[in-house]
């Protein structure tokens, strides 16, 4: 696994992420954000919903290795396509970055919560229950919220 290439195609997407959120129009879109949702009238505020479709895209496939830094590759490639779309999203600027957290071994709860992948292309996921009989009520677990610092 190269990790230089990896870091390479981060920082060329994160230099285009920071110009654009460094664009003035994101101060303006902030604050017509902030008067439309202080219920002063503002021109019609518009939030166009594409993340669905994101997997026809040409830039959805990800060319980095690391699986850590193919998450950050992107969403940084969905919001430097965000910015095409004229709308009034507002590209913040900074990344955000989860926690490493400390899971119980059956998940959050206790008791492992799935999903099962569609049995055609396209077709929908569906949940598969953690609680199935009455004798997993007794595996679930009190959540709790243990960060791994060292992670």
């Amino acid at each position: 696994m190269d990790l230089s290439k990896d870091v390479r195609i981060i920082r060329d997407l994160a230099k285009q992420y920071a110009e654009i959120a460094a664009k003035p129009i994101q101060d303006e879109r902030r604050a017509l954000w902030r008067d439309h949702n202080s219920l002063i009238r503002t021109r019609p505020l518009i939030y166009v919903r594409w993340l669905a479709a994101w997997q026809e895209h040409p830039d959805a496939t990800p060319t980095c290795e690391d699986p850590f830094w193919r998450g950050h590759e992107t969403f940084l490639r969905q919001m430097i396509f965000q910015d095409t779309l004229g709308d009034d999203f507002i590209i913040e600027p900074w990344i955000t970055q989860r926690a490493a957290v400390i899971t119980p071994p059956g998940g959050v709860w206790g008791v492992p919560y799935g999903r099962i992948p569609p049995n055609v292309p396209g077709g929908a996921w569906k949940n598969d229950p953690p609680i199935k009989t009455a004798e997993d009520m007794d595996k679930m677990a009190e959540p709790h919220h243990v960060i791994d610092a060292d992670a």
